[in-house]
């Protein structure tokens, strides 16, 4: 006698199922992966309104009858008489919030509470001085160790850490139109920024400094002289009672007294024209084109530091020397991207502090 054994039930089921699919839809037509698109749950939407069945809508789109049984059971829109109804914009957003909570579930500064409370505590203890991806990787810099990315600094306080959201850098502000801006005063003598030296040009030299004013509100004349050395973007300021050319030039002069400088980048405004007498002790001058203040980005990178500190609306005068000073300090000591997490205090004078540690 020959002794058949049946297959166990779940073979049978299996094979049956592995049947039905090569008979009725093609393999190369099937998508087990992937999540739908909005193009698919608009079809899926036109289609349940139509009256096509499950069973249509997939072999249509070429998806399994599950995954669309899922999608209308897990999107569907309770009506008041008890129906649900299917719309695919309702379902594109349950669905786009379900991935970001996934992505949230992720993020390492919400998994890792340690290095979230260190740098929770860095940021009370600096009091918003210095942005949250400038302290991590900082942190990184002295441990020599990966932490996180800035990408994933800005998704947590934005998602999770709303409180301190306001000290972070970008903030998503819109643009807003500054209006024209005109020169009238041009320095013929002076020669543009192309005929500098390469160590100028390639920040690979400590005394190339470039020049700008921080002005007052029009009904107020005093103002801020800032200098910012081109290598190490150290930022030399002192505050002026007015921005006429002699007392620019004084505090320029007391500014660089003690400072190697070899060169000067200056802008096409009035307040620089005393600026020729610096020739007469070796030092070179160079000027900016019309309407080019990106040829000087790091002083006006710095003026926007002092801004966050110094609102334009404020009044410049109710600030002290003292109080000028530690605010050129605080920048001078803020870890900064272009330097390798490195502050401009530690380039400049080529030391090694500790921020974090």
């Amino acid at each position: 006698k020959i002794i058949i054994q049946k297959a166990p039930l779940i073979n049978n089921i299996k094979i049956a199922v592995l049947h039905y699919k090569l008979l009725v839809m093609p393999t190369e037509q099937y998508k087990e992966n992937g999540h739908l698109s909005q193009d698919e749950r608009e079809e899926i939407s036109k289609m349940l309104y139509a009256g096509k069945s499950y069973r249509e809508i997939w072999r249509a789109l070429g998806r399994h009858h599950t995954t669309i049984i899922r999608e209308v059971k897990r999107n569907s829109i309770d009506l008041w008489y008890g129906k649900t109804k299917y719309s695919s914009g309702k379902a594109q957003d349950k669905y786009t919030e379900r991935r970001k909570k996934a992505n949230q579930k992720h993020c390492k500064l919400i998994k890792n509470s340690r290095l979230r409370n260190k740098l929770i505590g860095l940021l009370d203890k600096y009091g918003g001085y210095r942005w949250p991806d400038e302290i991590i990787h900082r942190l990184e810099a002295e441990i020599e160790k990966k932490l996180v990315s800035t990408s994933t600094i800005y998704r947590y306080f934005r998602w999770d850490g709303k409180k301190y959201e306001k000290y972070l850098r970008f903030k998503s502000y819109g643009y807003r139109n500054r209006g024209m801006k005109w020169t009238w005063w041009k320095y013929k003598d002076i020669p543009y920024i192309e005929e500098r030296s390469i160590e100028n040009t390639n920040r690979t030299e400590i005394g190339h400094f470039e020049c700008d004013t921080i002005v007052n509100p029009k009904w107020i004349k005093w103002g801020l002289v800032t200098l910012v050395d081109r290598k190490s973007r150290y930022l030399l300021m002192m505050k002026v009672q007015d921005l006429r050319w002699e007392t620019v030039h004084w505090a320029m002069k007391y500014l660089l007294y003690w400072e190697p400088v070899k060169s000067l980048i200056i802008d096409n405004w009035v307040e620089f024209s005393n600026i020729r007498k610096f020739q007469k002790e070796g030092i070179k001058l160079y000027r900016c084109h019309a309407y080019s203040s990106r040829e000087k980005g790091s002083n006006e990178r710095n003026n926007g530091l002092v801004r966050k500190q110094i609102p334009k609306k404020a009044n410049i005068n109710q600030y002290t020397h003292e109080e000028i000073q530690k605010i050129a300090t605080m920048i001078n000591h803020k870890p900064r991207k272009e330097l390798g997490y490195k502050s401009a205090y530690e380039v400049y004078h080529n030391k090694k502090l500790h921020y974090c540690l």
